[in-house]
């Protein structure tokens, strides 16, 4: 971990979107992922803007998360959760801004989670695009 990677700038990464599940009319669009570390390096704030179309309920909670998948006899342990991270989203289309402190190395994903039962009802993953050189600053 690099001890200073919350206090830089933040850098553009280049990213790829991954799997993606939706109830109809539901999506999220994910228009730029910024770093203040080394990509998505423990320490590192990351910060994702974009757009979401809600048309399936009401509202939901939309949240920026990361999946970490234990090894085999490890217990799953979940992080804290910043309020940065997760927001109220209202149904139409809307504009938003999510951003965390890594914890930990994981699957990135912004989605849509019921409001009252706390269920995951859509979302997006991404992943750093591999096969660029690192941005300069």
């Amino acid at each position: 971990m690099n001890p200073d990677a919350s206090a830089g700038s933040p850098q553009p990464i280049d990213f790829v979107l991954g799997n993606s599940s939706f109830d109809p009319g539901d999506k999220i669009e994910i228009e730029s992922v910024t770093t203040s570390g080394n990509e998505l390096e423990v320490g590192a704030t990351v910060t994702v803007k974009g757009q979401y179309t809600l048309e399936s309920i009401d509202d939901a909670e939309l949240s920026f998360y990361s999946t970490v998948t234990p090894k085999p006899g490890e217990t799953p342990v979940g992080t804290p959760i910043q309020p940065s991270q997760t927001m109220h989203a209202k149904k139409g289309t809307h504009s938003f801004t999510l951003s965390k402190v890594i914890t930990t190395t994981g699957s990135p994903h912004v989605s849509f989670y019921h409001p009252k039962t706390g269920q995951g009802i859509g979302g997006v993953y991404f992943s750093v695009k591999q096969g660029t050189e690192k941005r300069s600053k």
